[in-house]
């Protein structure tokens, strides 16, 4: 429930005995990488610093510095092509991975991971250069509790408050 953070369903595996096909393996709780799935969250920062739906990112070829001395990293958009300035709204809505990075690298790592921390990611427990300018993309893995209690503080303007697994019979916060 994106109002209370309360959860409504909790869905294990088809069959939690079945251990030869990872029956008790909770995809909840189980960190995996979550793609594109955090892009929402580099431009919500965005828009925190400043920029607005309409403000102009490139999506031209670029590559980035990492942190290891002479490695550059060099994004590329799924379908293989560049789309030239875009919108922010329009990068977004299309998910080209291009622009979500150079988003990522004007705000900084050290931001976008404390942005991410504020609605919730506790698995981000690495510094900025391990992760790079890739988190940006989802190169770090994420449960997918964490990634609904993110999206509910979306749907909440941005409001986070810690999920609850289980009713507890009160009013609603």
């Amino acid at each position: 429930d994106n109002r209370t953070g309360e959860w409504l369903a909790w869905e294990g595996s088809g069959n939690y005995f079945d251990a030869e096909h990872g029956g008790t393996i909770d995809g909840v709780m189980t960190p995996r990488q979550p793609g594109s799935a955090l892009k929402p969250f580099v431009y919500a920062l965005g828009f925190e610093t400043g920029d607005t739906p309409a403000t102009i990112l490139p999506d031209i070829p670029a590559s980035f510095p990492t942190a290891q001395p002479g490695i550059v990293y060099t994004p590329r958009n799924y379908d293989g092509s560049f789309h030239g300035p875009l919108r922010m709204r329009q990068a977004l809505a299309g998910s080209q991975n291009v622009p979500a990075v150079a988003l990522a690298s004007r705000v900084g790592v050290p931001e976008v991971l404390r942005f991410l921390r504020s609605v919730g990611f506790t698995s981000f427990d690495r510094t900025a250069s391990y992760y790079g300018l890739g988190v940006a993309l989802g190169n770090a893995e994420v449960t997918l509790a964490e990634m609904v209690g993110a999206y509910a503080a979306l749907a909440r303007g941005g409001v986070w408050r810690q999920p609850r697994a289980i009713r507890d019979g009160g009013p609603a916060s």
